[in-house]
């Protein structure tokens, strides 16, 4: 037995170049994500199985990431009328391969879903995999749903949909602080933290979405706080475009108020899901916010079209317009694929890309 640890210990004590150690942990992520996706299957059929009668009613949170759509999950996951679902993608995945986006599947993902891309057979999955529980509400997070309201609507046609804003600022600061993150996944492969391996999420959406804003700036040539603002545009304007169809089943909520005021904003939100308010909960949920942290007053730099859009749409929502135009229009960034790790291994200053970071 002493042998064995010792011949451990000394195996471990071994240095691996950077480049072993760097392919080692993608590895481990690699199988640690399968055994999590075929836990999460296991657990959603076995729901079926000890509560065969579905859930009545459906809500889903959306928003733009980075907008508090996990924290408010949080929160409605304390009551006790509801079981919570935060970003089950391997569900979504088992329900229909093209809501992989993050280049998990080796299938090509698409990120906007619309009517026309419903199958009884996707319904089927969906109230099998996601709706056998043991509470009359069931409650999905994910801020891909925020460009999928028309296929969750046929999934889900009585369905309330929560959709969360925040000061636009704060969300593009917070997505470019996880962008120039990365992880290894695999043996060659690298995982933005953000983007997605081998920045799979960006395609996608600068594929499907990005067309919307009718930027006439290629996809590969925006900053990463253009990317961000390209998101944070594209998700509230998406919505927008929903609104007066949705009626009633949208509710939308302020990040800052649902922050400062959980005591009334929660009570709304239960309401619009038809879900009652116990004082216990609201007191328990309310505990999970905290207090906003004072917000950096520095303004944000885009390119003149990106820069007008993000004011007006700012204004509109009743934040501060503080985008201002990049210094130089002609800033050339290039974040292809191939180029992108020079930023996501924490080169971003030699890549010439300004260096930002999270106000959160």
């Amino acid at each position: 037995m002493c042998r064995i640890s010792t011949k451990i210990s000394t195996m471990n004590s071994v240095p691996l170049s950077p480049s072993l150690r760097r392919q080692a942990q993608g590895m481990a992520g690699l199988v640690q994500y399968r055994r999590d996706s075929i836990a999460a299957l296991i657990a959603a059929y076995g729901r079926r199985v000890k509560y065969p009668t579905a859930s009545g009613k459906v809500a889903f949170v959306m928003g733009c990431g980075r907008s508090g759509t996990s924290i408010l999950g949080e929160a409605l996951s304390l009551h006790p009328d509801v079981t919570y679902h935060r970003e089950p993608r391997p569900v979504w995945h088992h329900i229909d391969k093209r809501t992989a986006i993050w280049g998990f599947l080796s299938a090509p993902g698409v990120l906007p879903l619309e009517e026309s891309d419903f199958t009884g057979k996707q319904e089927r999955r969906f109230r099998r995999l996601l709706l056998h529980a043991p509470t009359a509400c069931v409650v999905e997070k994910s801020p891909e749903a925020t460009f999928r309201i028309g296929w969750l609507m046929r999934l889900a046609p009585q369905a309330t949909f929560i959709h969360i804003i925040r000061d636009g600022a704060s969300v593009i600061r917070s997505i470019v602080a996880l962008s120039t993150q990365s992880i290894p996944h695999g043996l060659a492969k690298s995982h933005n933290l953000w983007w997605g391996i081998e920045d799979r999420k960006w395609s996608v959406f600068a594929e499907g979405i990005l067309p919307t804003l009718g930027l006439e700036a290629e996809p590969w040539r925006l900053s990463p706080t253009e990317r961000a603002c390209c998101e944070w545009l594209a998700a509230i304007e998406y919505v927008e475009r929903w609104q007066e169809r949705m009626g009633r089943q949208l509710t939308t909520v302020r990040y800052e108020d649902m922050i400062s005021e959980s005591q009334v904003v929660l009570p709304q939100i239960a309401a619009a899901i038809g879900l009652t308010s116990p004082e216990h909960w609201v007191r328990e949920a309310g505990n999970i916010f905290f207090k906003p942290t004072r917000q950096s007053n520095s303004s944000i730099h885009l390119r003149p079209e990106l820069a007008q859009r993000f004011n007006q749409t700012q204004f509109r929502l009743g934040y501060e317009p503080c985008a201002q135009v990049a210094r130089s229009e002609h800033e050339v960034f290039d974040l292809r694929p191939e180029t992108l790790s020079a930023w996501q291994d924490g080169e971003a200053e030699q890549a010439g890309i300004p260096e930002h970071k999270s106000t959160e």
